[in-house]
């Protein structure tokens, strides 16, 4: 147990600005949530001395711990479980009397990425936690993310690894922002052409393409391709460049936009091949006017495709095949002949 001033050291730097300690928490600050708003209102109303029985407290990370007497000194250390205390904590530390609040603290020492990420899931395990927010600890979401970010592309995307973490970036739109489940989603979609996998519950989802997605050694850059494919078709449906009918029918469409660039043949995701084709597909998608052309022909592929246009969803395998039938056959139309 600590002091709360003894905590805010932890959290906060010099300009009461609070650090970025929660990386390897499964989720970012939720806001004013049901949970949250509680926790705040017991401190408003001066409950302090009920605050270290009622809270299940923080769980630290640290890489080493030096003791001095009764003192410690952290290095390298993360709040793996206590995002939500820590931010309403600092919300409340200019009430008056918050000096009395005690914090339940437990610090674990290791250098083990393994034992980290095992602490992580073991102490979240008491609250809801969905299974995109665990994905959200992976190494490769880690690297996933830092390519979003240095992604130097006309059209800007944000991949959000932990729930709501760009929920006060006043200059990032909604749209921007790529969750977990959308990655998964636009990538089966556009690259492993199973649209009709991605309408069902998110669970189901993860354990179907387990092994196929978010592999160690696959390229970066179809993951953000597929995302620009979302975000592409999205924007057209806002702007009323394509018919909001179609809407229902969007995954279906981002596969046969790939198939339109890149054709059935796939290579490795891990291969240079692979890369420079998604960089001439990327360029298309950047391109306002060969984006929308690529949209368009992929819907006149489904209108001429014998799917039922009536459906409320498409989570049947055979209406893939119908569209990738339909896109074949629009493909040798096309095709130019010679007389001999």
């Amino acid at each position: 147990m600590i002091p709360f001033n003894e905590y805010l050291k932890l959290i906060q730097d010099e300009n009461e600005t609070i650090y970025s300690i929660f990386d390897d928490n499964v989720r970012d600050f939720q806001g004013d949530n049901p949970v949250n708003k509680k926790i705040k209102g017991s401190l408003e109303q001066g409950k302090y001395d009920l605050f270290c029985v009622l809270n299940n407290g923080v769980t630290i990370v640290a890489s080493s711990l030096t003791p001095a007497g009764n003192r410690f000194t952290l290095r390298d250390y993360q709040v793996v479980n206590g995002c939500q205390t820590s931010h309403v904590l600092h919300d409340c530390r200019k009430l008056k009397g918050i000096e009395k609040v005690y914090v339940p603290i437990k610090i674990i020492v290791t250098n083990n990425d393994d034992i980290k990420t095992n602490i992580t899931l073991a102490t979240n395990s008491q609250t809801e936690v969905k299974t995109e927010q665990l994905e959200a600890l992976s190494a490769f979401q880690r690297k996933l993310e830092l390519y979003y970010s240095a992604e130097k592309s006309s059209i800007s995307l944000y991949y959000e690894r932990r729930s709501q973490q760009y929920n006060s970036n006043i200059g990032i739109k909604r749209t921007q922002i790529i969750s977990i489940p959308i990655q998964i989603k636009s990538f089966a979609s556009t690259f492993l052409s199973s649209p009709h996998f991605v309408s069902g519950y998110y669970g189901t989802i993860v354990k179907r393409f387990r092994g196929l997605i978010f592999a160690d050694d696959h390229n970066l850059l179809p993951y953000f391709v597929s995302s620009l494919c979302y975000y592409r078709i999205e924007q057209f449906f806002r702007s009323g460049d394509l018919e909001p009918r179609y809407k229902k029918a969007r995954f279906h469409i981002m596969m046969l936009v790939r198939l339109l660039v890149l054709g059935e043949k796939m290579e490795p995701f891990n291969s240079n091949k692979m890369d420079k084709f998604c960089e001439n597909f990327k360029s298309k998608l950047l391109n306002d006017a060969e984006a929308l052309e690529l949209f368009k022909t992929a819907i006149t592929i489904f209108d001429s495709s014998n799917v039922d246009k009536e459906k409320a969803q498409y989570k049947a395998e055979s209406d893939t095949e119908l569209l990738i039938q339909s896109f074949r056959a629009h493909n040798k139309s096309i095709q130019p002949t010679s007389n001999v």
